[in-house]
């Protein structure tokens, strides 16, 4: 009975240390990609279709999904830039990727 525990202990213990390390790569590579984003085509670059590959055909669909999200969104700094920005329509790049 004690190893199942000690099994359980150290599984546990091994997926909190990969969580954690996913966790910090996703977070980098966020900023990675919207950094080269934001300097490539501009901080509202992701709107226009030009700037994707024809392999992704689903631009459309994927800004609608965008919007709903940003429209749920209670998250503070969504709501900040909502009211101090109200005549823009669309987030920055780095603020949709975070």
């Amino acid at each position: 009975m004690q190893e199942v525990h000690d099994l359980y202990l150290f599984d546990r213990k091994l997926r909190q240390v990969i969580f954690d390390a996913l966790q910090t790569g996703e977070i980098s590579m966020r900023a990675h990609v919207s950094y080269y984003l934001a300097h490539k085509y501009g901080a509202f670059g992701y709107v226009y279709t030009s700037n994707f590959s024809s392999y992704f055909g689903y631009h459309d669909q994927w800004m609608e999904n965008l919007q709903s999200a940003i429209d749920r969104s209670r998250e503070e700094f969504v709501e900040h830039y909502k009211i101090k920005y109200s005549g823009t329509l669309h987030l920055p790049i780095w603020m949709v990727v975070m």
